[in-house]
């Protein structure tokens, strides 16, 4: 679900202001499953909302179109295929109320303060290894570790006072090292 809606509610509240019982009945239709499919394309002015929607008795599936300016907010034209269609229907609603909970702002193609760079197929690639230098590498210790190791590693590890210090109780370091596992 949407959290930075891209068509906010008011939207759909000022295009049923006065058709509240329509309003109603798609918010009705949307929670009840009725929306089977919906599509946004966000990259035409005004934006295009399509989607197809269960008539009340799910019989029938009615296609509803709608053009939404995203930038002022505003439904500019809207289509329906049930016999009410021609004005606002419930069946609009419920793709509004669908739209405004499924698609995020983040979803909408969107202009930001500086231009993003083009990455070129002719630029060269580089490796972690060439972006980051690493200065030494590291392997794992094989073989047996003396008890001299083992102790000298407890009694630095307890002097410590973050990261791993918990593990310097006697209790647990004992029990690391004992082989009793």
């Amino acid at each position: 679900m949407a959290t930075n809606h891209a068509l906010k509610f008011l939207v759909i509240a000022k295009l049923f202001k006065d058709n509240e019982k329509q309003l109603r009945r798609g918010e009705n239709a949307y929670t009840s499953g009725h929306v089977k499919n919906m599509t946004f394309n966000s990259e035409m002015e005004p934006a295009i909302l399509k989607g197809d929607v269960l008539a009340s008795m799910k019989k029938r599936i009615y296609n509803v179109e709608v053009s939404v300016d995203l930038k002022n907010q505003v439904v500019t034209s809207s289509h329906c295929s049930c016999p009410r269609g021609q004005v606002v229907c419930h069946h609009l609603a419920a793709l509004l109320y669908y739209a405004h909970y499924n698609i995020s702002s983040t979803d909408v193609q969107r202009q930001w303060g500086t231009t993003a760079s083009k990455i070129s197929i002719d630029d060269p690639i580089e490796t972690i290894d060439e972006i980051y230098h690493f200065k030494q590498s590291y392997t794992a210790i094989s073989g047996e570790i003396s008890s001299s190791k083992i102790e000298d590693f407890k009694k630095n590890l307890g002097q410590t006072n973050v990261g791993f210090s918990w593990l310097g109780t006697v209790f647990l370091l004992d029990f690391l090292f004992s082989g009793e596992r």
